[in-house]
């Protein structure tokens, strides 16, 4: 299996071919060891009641963040600069999901992802508060069409671009499980990954959290 996560192999959807949406290596943060956790001052203005101010480590180019626990268990983290994470703690064996956010350096429109590589799915937000296209990582065969399937459902084909609209992050995040086809170039064969869902629905309410407080937060 090959696993190659670019953000130049994530176009957006629409009546023409449209440019990737850019991400910046700053803006989504690796994941941070949940030993951490119970560190930093509290916070009142938090997304849940334990949220915590993490001070940044000394020495180190990431800044100071957000972290707190989802009523179900996962670790969350946010950043300034519009970047975070929805962790699983550190028994589970799921995936979790990065997000990062920008205004366009031309067009000053907002731009948010959610991704993550394991689940080979990336989530794209313009100007919206709503997702406007899920496209499958890595698909970039000419001419070839992806696939994905939410639970035991049929398949929904993509676009040549590997790209759904929107609103089916929403769908995806309330199944259990989804399954993503795409194809690679130079290889014209199916690559199927089957992951689960759990944790995509938090890190859609954390950006929203995000977004709806951005620059009234300390830091």
């Amino acid at each position: 299996m090959r696993f190659i996560f670019a953000a130049a192999s994530l176009p957006l959807i629409g009546c023409a071919a449209q440019p990737p949406l850019p991400m910046h290596s700053n803006q989504i943060q690796p994941p941070i060891s949940t030993s951490a956790t119970a560190n930093g001052a509290p916070v009142a203005n938090g997304w849940q009641p334990d949220e915590k101010l993490i001070p940044a480590r000394p020495g180190s180019e990431i800044g100071p963040s957000r972290r707190g626990t989802t009523p179900d268990g996962w670790i969350y983290t946010y950043y300034s600069d519009g970047s975070g994470s929805v962790e699983p703690t550190a028994e589970a064996v799921m995936e979790g999901w990065s997000i990062g956010c920008h205004n366009d350096a031309m067009t000053d429109k907002r731009k948010c992802q959610i991704r993550s590589s394991n689940a080979r799915l990336s989530i794209s937000y313009i100007n919206s508060k709503s997702p406007s296209s899920v496209c499958i990582i890595g698909h970039d065969y000419p001419g070839r069409f992806g696939a994905i399937r939410i639970d035991e459902a049929s398949p929904i084909a993509t676009n040549q671009y590997g790209c759904l609209p929107g609103g089916m992050a929403a769908k995806i995040a309330k199944a259990k499980t989804f399954t993503t086809r795409h194809v690679e170039w130079p290889y014209d064969e199916n690559l199927d990954k089957k992951s689960e869902s759990t944790g995509l629905g938090a890190a859609m309410e954390l950006l929203a959290h995000m977004e709806a407080n951005r620059g009234k937060l300390t830091f």
